[in-house]
């Protein structure tokens, strides 16, 4: 009677840990894919800023669109 509790206990805790387990691998894919889903919006905003400056370009002095465009073509490599 004693060995079927000690039985029963290590089953419950072994579920238990389990769950843990499963649980704590569903957290980790879900922050995964939230963050996937930020980053893109971020570079979805990027590019819709891209496209005002590239509109607007003309308003800009020498050395800003040259830092504009390093950094555009940064942004794009990464892309």
């Amino acid at each position: 009677m004693f060995l079927n509790f000690l039985k029963e206990l290590s089953s419950l805790f072994s579920s238990f840990f389990d769950f843990l387990k499963t649980s704590k691998k569903n957290q980790l894919k879900t922050q995964i894919i939230q963050d996937k889903k930020r980053l893109k919006k971020a570079s979805n905003i990027a590019e819709d800023i891209f496209f005002l400056i590239d509109k607007n370009i003309n308003l800009f002095d020498e050395k800003t669109i040259k830092r504009y465009e390093k950094l555009k073509r940064e942004f794009n490599r990464k892309d």
